[in-house]
């Protein structure tokens, strides 16, 4: 009995540090906070959560989902390349894929962000879409399979973002 009470916590301890992170970073007025968040949390977290506050509803989607399959597929064959650049005045947006991400970029005088979507994720998600709503714990297990992949960076004059799983 003592040996399974004194693996329970190594395994714990192991499981945790195996698992993904989503870690957000954020400066703002003087202060820089850095928040990792370890997946199997915010799983635990959805799993004890009402039904009706982890469902995504977006009834609409349902009329475009097999076409954004389509488009998915073909963009995750499709040769890595600049798909769409708009200049407007002082700000830039363009939209490239390299490797199986979707990138979007935008410059201006006063911000930069930058996305980055990973194609074979979004394609999951849009697979598990019943109709009505996306599940949050899909989308937790979507992030789930991401490694060491920056998401999300917003950069302004007083403020920086980022997102990134880990």
């Amino acid at each position: 009995m003592f040996k399974v009470a004194a693996v329970l916590p190594l395994a714990f301890v192991a499981m945790v540090a195996s698992a993904s992170y989503v870690v957000v970073d954020v400066t703002a007025d003087g202060n820089h906070f850095i928040i990792p968040v370890p997946l199997v949390v915010v799983r635990a977290a959805v799993a004890f959560a009402p039904e009706e506050s982890t469902r995504i509803t977006c009834p609409e989607f349902a009329e475009y989902q097999e076409a954004a399959a389509r488009i998915l597929q073909e963009l995750i064959i499709a040769p890595d390349g600049d798909l769409v650049s708009v200049q407007n005045g002082d700000e830039t947006v363009l939209i490239s894929k390299s490797g199986g991400d979707l990138e979007v970029t935008v410059h201006s005088q006063h911000e930069e962000v930058s996305v980055i979507v990973p194609l074979e994720t979004v394609t999951e998600l849009i697979r598990h879409y019943d109709g009505e709503a996306f599940a949050a714990s899909d989308v937790v297990n979507a992030l789930g399979e991401i490694s060491n992949l920056d998401l999300i960076h917003v950069r302004t004059e007083d403020e920086e973002v980022k997102v990134w799983v880990w």
